[in-house]
């Protein structure tokens, strides 16, 4: 094996050129890296203590709910059967319509809408 000058120049070069790259391409370039990894724990962090923020919010509601319903637990009113004015209770009766009674109420409402809406100067 015959190592000659060209070869002791070519591993000098090489490794000055590997000096270079290092300090100026790969200390920027890793010192990014850290700080995209700080920011993204510090949003991480900042995440959980919101989601904690929000889950104790929901527990002091269900805490104020439970304490509604034990509160006004009492106040139910009666049963239809127990009811004081059960023998002066109207009867409502709703009207029925049909599908195509509906289906013509929504055309007409549809067609008088769209005049109004073409009327309208913008």
């Amino acid at each position: 094996m015959n190592v000659n000058m060209t070869l002791v120049i070519q591993g000098i070069n090489f490794f000055c050129t590997y000096l270079i790259v290092r300090a100026f391409l790969l200390k920027p370039i890793v010192a990014m890296i850290y700080q995209e990894k700080a920011q993204q724990q510090a949003l991480d962090l900042s995440i959980d203590t919101r989601i904690k923020k929000v889950k104790e919010h929901e527990q002091e509601l269900q805490d104020h709910w439970r304490q509604f319903q034990l509160v006004n637990k009492s106040k139910i009113p009666l049963p239809e059967d127990d009811h004081i004015f059960k023998g002066i209770k109207p009867h409502i009766l709703y009207p029925v319509f049909s599908a195509d009674t509906i289906r013509n109420y929504v055309t007409d409402i549809v067609t008088v809408t769209t005049k109004k809406a073409k009327d309208v100067r913008w």
